[in-house]
């Protein structure tokens, strides 16, 4: 589910490979559109009638909702996409389960930068964007949130990554506070899709990390105070 910022339109994506459009105020659904050739696991919007969705058929796509229309987008990542989230308008990363971590823009149909094994051995099961910003970051099963420097002027993410901290077992879900002071990640014993493995040392729980902030907030990552529910 992703809301459009500064609307009531929410838009939704599931296993059945479509993208649809609700009406909140109105309780009511507006269309659906088709495209993806497998289950979708991720989407997310911005401000504009857009979406991006990502796939386990290798692919994400850019939806033009008014038009009805798609860009398709691959290449770079080898397995299923099980993240995705737009910086602004036309940039948006992604994360797989080959472990890599990708940055796109609408204007090219394969990754601008990537970043292979971003974790590891682990694949990439979250991600988050401070929107119009240069900070992103990632989350896996190797008990690490790790952030990362993405670049829009020249479109490329930089590693190494600008810290990290710790998220025991899963980190299934991450979200920047509205003013980036925040992280929140939502940790669990196993993935989100599926009961491949389990980690017992993982928590089914909430963390909320405080972020530094300043000019040398982009040193000082891994810093970052954490509490959990």
């Amino acid at each position: 589910l992703a809301f459009r910022k500064g609307s009531h339109t929410l838009y939704s994506a599931s296993h059945d490979r479509s993208v649809r459009a609700w009406n909140i105020d109105e309780m009511a659904f507006i269309e659906a559109l088709f495209g993806h050739q497998s289950d979708i696991t991720a989407i997310d919007c911005h401000f504009r009638e857009r979406a991006v969705t990502c796939s386990s058929d290798r692919s994400v796509r850019f939806w033009k909702i008014p038009e009805e229309s798609q860009l398709v987008l691959q290449g770079g990542h080898k397995a299923s996409l099980d993240c995705v989230k737009m910086l602004d308008e036309v940039h948006f990363l992604s994360g797989s389960q080959d472990g890599t971590l990708a940055l796109w823009h609408t204007s090219k149909k394969k990754p601008c930068s990537i970043i292979r094994g971003a974790h590891g051995d682990s694949w990439i099961s979250s991600v988050a964007t401070l929107p119009n910003s240069n900070v992103v970051a990632s989350g896996a099963s190797d008990g690490k949130v790790r952030f990362w420097k993405a670049d829009l002027n020249t479109r490329r993410l930089t590693a190494p990554s600008l810290g990290s901290v710790d998220v025991p077992g899963f980190c299934n879900a991450l979200a920047f506070g509205n003013t980036g002071r925040i992280l929140v990640a939502g940790g669990g014993q196993e993935h989100r899709l599926g009961r491949w493995q389990r980690d017992p040392n993982g928590k089914n729980r909430l963390y909320v990390f405080r972020l530094p902030e300043g000019p040398q907030a982009e040193e000082s990552y891994d810093s970052a105070g954490s509490q959990s529910d």
